[in-house]
């Protein structure tokens, strides 16, 4: 074991706390009774000895984070807070990870701040425990002010759009932080919004299954819910073009439902202004010739040279 050098912690209220000395307090008191219980005993230990110990107690730590021990928690007799492991997830991951809902309100009692803690993988507790489907743990977490942002929720929410799973589309808005802005920015990697999405999935689905058997397919109908789901939590309306120019409208046409395509048709009359020059500038910026920024002359605009 190795001790570099002094090592302070800053809290986000501005309170330092040397690691050194709290440790030592944290050996000192878990070994209070035993024949190394005196001050003077303790400053003699070999740092690699008093180390040792306390890697063991933090892992006695995170063991009763794992298992729901909140008494072996309770009497720690350290900073909780601090506790982490290899991938610097503090107890509050850790607990979100195993479903440990106890542990986790003594935590959110104990320190707030572990609430939007990353670990190395940029995960907070709530993005473990909705990923897991813990919706207990989840609430507690949302109610404290965890939320999921709009970052982490794009490639969620296209998965659960590419499959149809209305369930998890809705386990992922409900705990969004702005569930309607993260649902009108979500696209995958070739600009298609989920909307877009959705429609290119169901047509997928009824040219593989055969169009005359889609509208009694179980499979089909969830796209269709799908759907109405993204129309009901402000899907991006704007953004009807992908990267290659296809849009909402032309997806809609090959669903394979007439119903489907006309309803998309009476939202997207024809593809807006904002989504032709996003398509443009990505495709076009190499290209010499008028931009689609560039405003028309008006009425009194002096005319050039014939």
């Amino acid at each position: 074991f190795f001790w570099p050098g002094k090592m302070i912690m800053v809290s986000k209220g501005g309170v330092e706390t040397d690691l050194y000395e709290a440790y030592a307090a944290s050996v000192a008191s878990s070994n209070a009774g035993s024949k190394l219980a005196s001050t003077s005993e303790i400053q003699a230990w070999c740092l690699n000895t008093a180390l040792a110990n306390l890697q063991l107690q933090r892992r006695k730590i995170r063991l009763a984070a794992v298992t729901g021990n909140v008494a072996e928690l309770k009497r720690a007799g350290m900073n909780l807070a601090s506790v982490t492991d290899n991938q610097r997830r503090s107890l509050l991951h850790i607990a979100a990870l195993n479903g440990q809902l106890e542990v986790v309100k003594l935590l959110l009692s104990l320190d707030r701040s572990l609430i939007g803690r990353e670990d190395v993988n940029q995960m907070c507790a709530i993005d473990y425990a909705v990923e897991r489907d813990n919706d207990a743990i989840a609430d507690v977490l949302f109610e404290h002010g965890c939320g999921l942002t709009s970052d982490k929720l794009r490639d969620p929410l296209v998965a659960a759009v590419s499959d149809g799973d209305v369930t998890r589309f809705k386990r992922l808005f409900r705990y969004a932080r702005d569930g309607r802005a993260a649902v009108a920015s979500a696209a995958d990697k070739d600009g298609r919004s989920l909307v877009h999405i959705c429609l290119a999935a169901r047509a997928a689905l009824v040219k593989a299954v055969g169009a005359e058997v889609a509208a009694d397919n179980e499979e089909v109908a969830k796209f269709d819910v799908m759907l109405q789901e993204l129309f009901s939590c402000g899907a991006d309306w704007e953004a009807q073009m992908d990267f290659y120019g296809n849009n909402v409208i032309t997806e809609a046409q090959r669903s394979g439902s007439a119903a489907v395509a006309k309803q998309v048709q009476d939202k997207f009359k024809s593809p807006t202004l904002r989504a032709i020059k996003r398509c443009y500038s990505f495709h076009m910026s190499d290209v010499s010739g008028p931009s689609l920024s560039t405003p028309a002359p008006g009425p009194d605009a002096t005319p050039g040279p014939s």
